[in-house]
Order: C-alpha cells, then structure tokens, then sequence
C-alpha cells in the first residue's frame, strides 16, 4: 500500500455537540513527518481518530493508500495505520509488556515464531527490551510511552498517528523520544502543544483552529508567524522567540 493519508472535505460532530471539524482537507504524502497543532479543542485528537477508524466522519472521505476509512476496510487500514493514543494506559491492558506488544500481531494470526520476532524487533526500535517480562502496570511514564509505541510498531504499519506524544515526560524521556521518532521511516502524523518538538522532528506544520486549517507549510514558515500562532492560542518555539 503506497504510504499516504488524506482527508477530504472533512466534517465531524460529535453527539449533542458543536461540529469539532469543519470542512477539513489535508493530504500526507510517503514519508512525511507533519505535526499537527492547535490550542485544545481544535480538533487534533479528533482527525487522528478518523484516520484510525475509530470515528467516522459526519462527511467526507478518509483515505489511505487508495483505500477509503469505512466499516467494510478497518482490517486493512489497520494494518497500516498504528496510532499511538495520549495515555499509554488506553493502550495497555495485558498481563505484560511481552503480551501487551504481541497482542496485535497475535490477532493477525501471525506464527508464534514470527509474532516473538516482531516483538523483540518492536521493543528494540524503543530501547525497552529489558522490559519484556515487566508488568505494564509498574512501569514508569517514559517506559509506558516507550512500550506504547512498541505496541504500535509491532505491527508494522506505514503510517503512525502519534497524539501528545511528549505529555508527562520528563526531559530525559522525552530527548529519548524525539531521538526515536527522529529515526522513523513512516509516514508520521503528530498532534502535539509541544511546540519544540514539533520545530525539532516535523519539516511541515499543519495548524488547526475551531476545526479548521488555518495554516499549512513549511516548519520555517509557519513558526516566524507569532500572531497567527498566538490567535490559536500557541506560542512559538524557544527557536524563533
């Protein structure tokens, strides 16, 4: 499948509520890294979930490599798209590590063989092998975020959706983390406050205000507009101040 994300025409309303998207139009090509910013309650969280399938647009089309987001494709996309939510706790919920990194693959029906593979191969990529056989529930927050995205990696999608990524890291886990998804190949889609990490790992920077684009360019470009920035209730990158 050829790695890119689009949306068309997107709405969304949540129920009983205001519209969180409003006619959103975006396309992600191969191996992109594109932050997706905004104050809260611009729709960020809301567009990643669309592109996993866990939301359905109100209208619009979602479509991945050729494919359209609907109920009869969620095999496919999901095999292809892995999305890495803000609270490692929504995404492990197995005895251990080890389980909680083979639970995808294991739906797959992949081997046994090819499923301990992946595993290993996931933890490495995140520097967690030691954390095979811990208990995910006593991990430390970095270590979550870390095992988080084995889960993801796992199972080897092309496009990662990534929300908050840096939320509750200390410094260290956090460099950790910038490093590691430095080092990606995906196609990868971040929506984050962190504006230094999005200056540090995006070359394009997406801006999303009241469910809507307001702004969409290069990273140089879009952080030398501090009042556009401030209007969406942002601040620039310690970079550019």
């Amino acid at each position: 499948m050829h790695h890119y994300l689009e949306f068309r025409a997107i709405h969304y309303s949540y129920r009983g509520g205001a519209e969180a998207l409003r006619g959103v139009d975006l396309r992600i090509s191969h191996g992109e890294h594109v932050a997706l910013i905004g104050g809260n309650g611009a729709g960020k969280s809301t567009l990643l979930l669309l592109a996993d399938g866990l939301l359905m647009p109100s209208a619009g089309e979602v479509i991945v490599g050729g494919i359209k987001v609907e109920q009869s494709t969620l095999h496919v996309i999901r095999q292809n798209v892995g999305l890495v939510f803000q609270d490692p706790d929504n995404q492990l919920f197995m005895s251990t590590v080890e389980e909680d990194v083979a639970f995808g693959p294991r739906n797959m029906g992949l081997s046994e063989e090819e499923i301990s593979r992946r595993v290993i191969e996931a933890l490495r990529k995140v520097d967690a092998e030691g954390l095979l056989h811990r208990d995910s529930f006593r991990l430390s927050g970095g270590e979550k975020r870390r095992v988080a995205i084995a889960t993801t990696l796992s199972m080897t999608p092309s496009i990662i959706l990534m929300d908050e990524p840096s939320a509750n890291l200390d410094p260290k886990s956090r460099r950790r983390l910038i490093e590691l998804l430095r080092a990606f190949d995906h196609t990868l889609l971040v929506a984050t406050h962190d504006m230094d990490l999005a200056e540090e790992l995006c070359q394009r920077v997406v801006v999303l205000n009241k469910g809507q684009i307001v702004a969409d360019g290069k990273k140089e470009e879009i952080f030398r507009r501090k009042e556009l920035l401030e209007s969406c209730s942002l601040e620039q990158p310690y970079a550019y101040r």
